[in-house]
């Protein structure tokens, strides 16, 4: 059974409490993922993206979540208002046993987190760092695309401090998340490497 979920009340919320509710809402086997980001649409691309980032930890579903944030980051990059998805994507399914399990363990992190994050450094925040957060989201969401062992984590924390600091206009955030990039940008391009040189020799 595929559960469907309607929009709640636009009310601003801290994201915490946003999936906190979204999740204590789900019931059944498993719910579509267009129905999880049409709760999340009016949070913009930051909401959304932090949203993947999480959906990015969990086994087997990356080969899903990346393509989703690569079309996404595109659509910041080209300044749409709000993220859209194609259908097909839209009607993809995940299991909400699996979807709780890790929201339980991030969700503790989100809150201390939002304790500390606040608009600053808003000269960080402009338009042309946004096209970069979304250059930034393409490169990490081919990185969790692969089939490589751990090769998801690092890049979907990138993603998870990158969309924060989106949301919150918090240019030391999207710093900190630039740089957890790099890393994880380094790292993978070095496993791809590793990877390549081992089939090849």
């Amino acid at each position: 059974m595929t559960h469907d979920v309607g929009e709640n009340s636009l009310k601003k919320e801290r994201t915490s409490v946003l999936l906190t509710r979204i999740l204590a809402d789900l019931s059944g086997e498993k719910v579509l993922l267009g129905a999880l980001m049409l709760q999340l649409r009016h949070r913009s691309f930051g909401g959304v993206f932090i949203f993947l980032s999480l959906l990015s930890l969990l086994p087997g579903v990356t080969i899903f979540t990346g393509p989703i944030a690569i079309i996404l980051a595109i659509q910041l990059m080209l300044g749409f208002k709000a993220p859209l998805l194609p259908r097909v994507l839209r009607e993809r399914s995940i299991n909400i046993i699996s979807l709780k399990a890790i929201a339980e363990k991030t969700i503790p992190w989100i809150i201390k987190i939002e304790k500390l994050v606040k608009p600053r450094w808003l000269i960080v925040t402009g338009p042309a760092v946004t096209k970069l957060v979304g250059l930034l989201v393409i490169s990490l969401a081919v990185l969790v695309t692969l089939p490589l062992p751990f090769s998801n984590f690092l890049p979907a924390i990138s993603i998870f401090f990158l969309a924060f600091g989106l949301l919150e206009r918090d240019g030391l955030l999207l710093v900190i998340g630039m740089f957890i990039s790099a890393i994880a940008l380094l790292i993978g391009f070095l496993m791809v490497y590793l990877f390549i040189e081992t089939i090849m020799s």
